[in-house]
């Protein structure tokens, strides 16, 4: 039996937040199993299924329970959540929102740890100058259960918090004089923006470490197939949350900085694709059909594509993967995708290659990226390839370049040569040559990887091997 259940209720509004909202707690807390109530079951399980097989699929054993609601239907929906009573009975409950996405591990801890210390069996706070206790309601369950009889309140008029505050009285129990209410997440609001209006204050509780968080845990590959079954509001309010930072005052990258007007501006001009001639369908010809061998060859069943860019011409080959992530610095890039590549088993995300962290998966696939990067943040780059637990890198290089030179920033193309300084590559596993004999840059490859065998070559150099010279500069 899980140590306490978490117990909420959701109406028609908030059915997008339900498998969200378990996933996190999942994800994030071991010892919990989740309940949520729901206001027409037959409604939620008909749009929502597939949301709730993924969590199946990717949390075996884990105990959820959506069912269907038992109090009276003109019941505040805030109320709902107090007054039922779980089917899942664990030693402690956590009544709480379901538009909080948890992030933070060792809840139920905090939580007894608090309790410890004001003697009560619950942990919350009364609000200040009202007979009311927080919506979010830690309790030992002997303590809160069976509810008292609340025959005398007109339960669809009552607050739900001051509904709380009389079923603590009545059960005989003190009113806490605690400060202690942590919401452990972000809480998701559409009445309110994700920060106030100065900017510098959270208004969702998105502090710079929930941020941190949140990304990890969203870029994982099992989130990046769980997303792509909620709707397109819920994964709008996903972006919301992850462009957050730029609000709080992170700065942005060179490289988003050069890549945005490139994309804006179409700055390498070709008509079909603001990726460049080197993405259009005719210059992929080649590498599509050798590549779509190479996954099937080596098993390849998931894919980081690290830069998607427009995805002009990757959806032939991620129809042969059961997973494909896109990222790219560029946020409306992204954004595009997502409208033109809808296809269940693509998803898109913004990321930063020299920042973010990099989902685990069969290969990542890094075309066209660091022959447009200064030495040293494409040796950054691959590092976090390196150290990413991937599989395979797939990755652009030019094999007859005998001298690799830099580049004063992000942006500029040059040919480089992965198995020569500064990147000391061994010889790739496999070569895909894109070009035929007699085309221009002939040489150019897309070589396989292995990433342990990269990631020993990291541990192998020390930082001044690693340390690209900059005799050659080219702009």
């Amino acid at each position: 039996m899980p140590k306490a259940t978490v117990f909420t209720y959701a109406d028609a509004n908030y059915y997008r937040f339900v498998a969200p909202f378990i996933y996190f707690w999942f994800r994030t807390n071991a010892d919990v199993a989740v309940e949520v109530i729901v206001s027409d079951f037959d409604d939620y399980m008909r749009w929502h299924s597939g949301e709730l097989a993924c969590l199946r699929k990717h949390f075996p054993g884990r105990d959820f329970l959506i069912r269907r609601q038992i109090v009276a239907r003109d019941t505040i929906p805030n109320t709902v959540r107090f007054i039922e009573t779980p089917k899942i009975m664990s030693e402690y409950t956590y009544i709480a929102d379901i538009d909080i996405l948890v992030v933070e591990p060792d809840i139920i801890e905090q939580h007894l740890e608090e309790m410890q210390k004001t003697g009560l069996p619950y942990s919350n706070i009364k609000r200040d100058g009202l007979e009311k206790l927080s919506g979010l309601h830690f309790t030992r369950s002997n303590a809160y259960y069976p509810v008292p009889d609340l025959g005398d309140l007109d339960l669809s008029r009552h607050n739900d918090e001051a509904v709380l505050y009389e079923i603590v009285k009545r059960k005989g129990l003190p009113i806490s004089v605690s400060k202690f209410r942590p919401v452990h997440g972000i809480h998701v609001s559409y009445n309110r923006p994700p920060l106030a209006e100065d900017t510098t204050t959270p208004d969702w509780g998105i502090t710079k470490e929930y941020l941190d968080f949140f990304r990890a845990l969203t870029i994982e590959p099992m989130f990046v197939e769980f997303e792509a079954h909620l709707d397109r509001g819920m994964q709008n309010t996903l972006d919301r949350i992850r462009t957050a930072g730029r609000l709080m005052g992170e700065p942005v990258s060179l490289a988003a900085t050069a890549f945005t007007t490139i994309y804006r501006t179409n700055e390498w001009g070709a008509s079909s694709s603001r990726s460049g001639p080197g993405s259009t369908w005719a210059a992929t010809r080649r590498l599509r059909h050798h590549l779509r061998r190479t996954i099937s060859e080596l098993g390849i069943r998931t894919m980081l594509d690290a830069p998607c860019g427009d995805a002009n011409w990757i959806s032939e080959v991620a129809q042969h993967l059961d997973l494909y992530v896109g990222i790219d610095v560029v946020p409306e890039l992204i954004a595009s995708n997502a409208v033109y590549h809808a296809e269940r088993n693509m998803a898109f995300k913004v990321a930063d290659l020299a920042k973010d962290q990099l989902p685990k998966v069969d290969a990542i696939f890094c075309r066209d990226c660091l022959v447009h990067l200064p030495l040293e943040m494409a040796i950054n780059v691959v590092r976090r390839f390196a150290f990413s637990g991937s599989k395979y890198l797939i990755s652009t290089t030019f094999t007859a370049t005998k001298e690799n030179t830099d580049t004063i920033r992000p942006g500029p193309w040059r040919q480089l040569n992965l198995e020569i300084a500064p990147f000391f590559f061994p010889p790739p596993t496999r070569l895909i040559n894109e070009r035929m004999p007699g085309e221009p840059f002939a040489d150019k490859s897309m070589g396989v990887w292995s990433i342990d065998d990269l990631r020993r070559l990291f541990e192998a150099k020390t930082p001044t091997d690693l340390t690209p010279t900059k005799s050659a500069i080219s702009n």
